[in-house]
């Protein structure tokens, strides 16, 4: 194989990468680089939702709130960012679908380090603190500017190149230019707000809300609550031997020593699937877990 031979392909395989990452950049399937939005294109951003937490931490890079709600899909859906009694300027719906509480700190001091935060909801569900339930997939800690102890990182846009260089992004820009057209296609608002007129329409395709209660009773009490491998539920973590309390403890602290306007609540459920909790065995956690949240959120910092 000749130099000139070699020396060439490298050249074309060069230029082939270069050209890729530049596509996907522009189609930007997660909303990091924001370079253009062209309707029927790539204004969609269909994979937003399946790269939820890195979407979100370039959000809050672009968006820099002074207010920000976290939780889970309950409060993605529930509170609006746009809402008057936020009384702030501006506001972003940082919940993350299925997020553990380890996930709502560190999103928490993500936000307070790209802007000092004035103002935040907190809304709690109880599995976010069975100590079995592990980060998701899309978790990346290096794409979040603060440590887990609440310092600044140095944190740099090669982070986004890093993301956008690999054979998924180019297929998920793929699909967001194929999926365009679809009902669907947006699930989330530029507010980071789950649109939630989705979810009825998804519910009314699956077969209607009874069929949706049972589906979501099942998956609650086989895998939300119990997750595999283990379906184990404990606040203590078995290999570190720390609580997930630390990690809820960790967000007071911060709170209180910037004074930031933290309110927190119990997200509201159905009473079925309170129903449920008991038929798993699980009520007698669940009060333990609400006395702990009111005994932890009493200290005196």
């Amino acid at each position: 194989m000749s130099f000139r031979y070699i020396k060439w392909y490298s050249i074309l395989t060069f230029l082939l990468l270069l050209l890729s990452l530049l596509s996907v950049c522009v189609i930007d399937p997660y909303d990091i680089c924001r370079i253009v939005a062209v309707k029927g294109l790539n204004a969609q951003k269909t994979e937003f939702s399946t790269h939820l937490r890195i979407s979100k931490a370039w959000a809050i890079q672009h968006e820099k709130p002074e207010a920000i709600n976290l939780g889970t899909s309950r409060a993605e859906y529930g509170i609006d960012p746009d809402h008057p009694g936020w009384r702030s300027k501006h506001v972003y719906n940082l919940a993350l679908s299925g997020a553990n509480i380890y996930e709502c700190m560190r999103y928490f001091q993500h936000a307070h380090c790209v802007k000092p935060l004035k103002k935040v909801i907190l809304a709690l569900d109880f599995f976010m603190f069975n100590a079995y339930r592990k980060n998701q997939p899309d978790f990346d800690e290096n794409l979040l500017a603060a440590t887990s102890d609440g310092l600044p990182t140095q944190f740099s846009n090669i982070n986004a190149i890093s993301v956008y260089f690999s054979i998924d992004s180019l297929i998920d820009s793929f699909h967001t230019i194929c999926n365009q057209n679809e009902e669907d296609g947006t699930i989330f608002l530029p507010n980071g707000q789950r649109e939630w007129t989705h979810n009825t329409r998804n519910i009314r395709k699956k077969g209607g809300h009874r069929k949706a209660f049972l589906s979501n009773e099942k998956s609650y009490m086989t895998d939300t609550w119990l997750p595999a491998p283990f379906r184990q539920y404990n606040f203590i973590d078995p290999e570190t031997k720390s609580s997930t309390f630390e990690y809820y403890t960790a967000i007071l602290k911060t709170a209180y020593r910037n004074h930031i306007d933290l309110r927190i609540f119990v997200s509201p459920s159905h009473a079925r699937q309170w129903e449920a909790l008991r038929a798993v065995g699980l009520w007698p956690l669940f009060e333990e877990w609400k006395h702990k949240l009111v005994r932890n959120g009493s200290i005196n910092w």
